[in-house]
């Protein structure tokens, strides 16, 4: 398990803007972004945020609404790409783990934030994975698709075209 700490560099160098995986401890979501300012990075780690599941085509997607740092952002997510490729079973009024990391540009660690998914989202998200296990995988056609989905919805079509989501007030 790697150390992870606020204001040292993330172990793994990113892109920008958001990327995810899946493990057998949950999914990591890391937020790449310039110019953030100290409120942002509060918003993020304390600021109201929801998390809406879509299944669009075979893809999931994950849309993230966090007013006071990220915005409305969407990450598209196969299980094919990671290296588990199976789920556990989701027991009663238990949920998905996620990691949420906030990165700067030079890949300094400015946040973080440890979530658990609804049960009724968890089953979702167990049911949209199970779902893509059953395809013949692709990345070339993967990739395809995410790009023809999001030329044709934008974040805010993609979130209302969710299934179920969990939200965390503060």
């Amino acid at each position: 398990m790697q150390k992870i700490a606020a204001g040292e560099k993330y172990p793994v160098n990113v892109g920008n803007g958001l990327s995810i995986t899946f493990d057998d401890t949950g999914f990591t979501t890391i937020f790449k972004t310039n110019k953030l300012s100290e409120k942002n990075i509060l918003g993020f780690r304390e600021g109201d945020l929801r998390i809406d599941i879509s299944f669009l085509n075979k893809i999931i997607f994950f849309t993230f609404t966090n007013t006071t740092c990220i915005g409305y952002e969407d990450i598209p997510f196969t299980i094919h790409l990671t290296k588990c490729k199976e789920t556990r079973y989701i027991k009663e009024n238990e949920g998905y783990l996620m990691n949420l990391i906030l990165v700067d540009d030079n890949n300094i660690v400015k946040g973080f934030r440890a979530i658990s998914f609804t049960h009724k989202a968890s089953k979702y998200i167990k049911k949209y994975i199970d779902e893509q296990l059953l395809e013949d995988f692709n990345k070339e056609e993967y990739i395809k698709k995410v790009r023809a989905l999001q030329d044709k919805y934008d974040t805010k079509d993609i979130k209302g075209m969710s299934v179920a989501y969990t939200k965390f007030q503060r």
